[in-house]
């Protein structure tokens, strides 16, 4: 059954992705390595933002759900869609003036003092190919230390 959305607004499926996509537990690192937010974390060839809000953390990708575009952190208090402008909230992702738009958010949760995010499994398509799949990586800048992909 399709659902059907207002113009310019983003369903539950889109906001917190596809539920038929598979998804894999990455280990970020100790929670004490993360020292700033947005932290820019690097998953394998997909890229995202660390962020703190008021639900806790979560990972923000930096595909704008408007049209595609890199979302990047400019340093001021809003996110920046670099196709469109479009601008997004840093703790929530939600989109300035339009707060039922927002960007894509994976749930982070905490294990012990390690921070783990569920995230799409990016080597299911590859394997569906029959290509051989790399170890997946969680690379947190600007200390680039790479840590090793945990699934299940």
């Amino acid at each position: 059954m399709a659902s059907q959305n207002r113009k310019g607004t983003v369903s539950l499926r889109q906001v917190s992705g596809s539920a038929r996509s598979k998804k894999v537990r990455i280990d970020l690192g100790e929670e004490a390595t993360f020292t700033r937010f947005p932290a820019p974390v690097k998953v394998g060839d997909a890229s995202y933002f660390l962020v703190r809000g008021r639900d806790g953390y979560k990972l923000l990708s930096t595909v704008c759900p408007h049209q595609g575009g890199e979302v990047m952190d400019e340093g001021d208090n809003l996110f920046v869609c670099d196709g469109h402008g479009w601008q997004y909230h840093k703790t929530e992702g939600t989109c300035e003036g339009k707060p039922d738009f927002r960007m894509k958010a994976f749930l982070v949760t905490l294990n012990g003092n390690h921070l783990i995010a569920l995230v799409p499994d990016a080597g299911a398509d590859r394997r569906k190919a029959g290509n051989p799949v790399s170890t997946s990586i969680a690379t947190h800048f600007p200390n680039t230390i790479q840590r090793p992909h945990h699934t299940r």
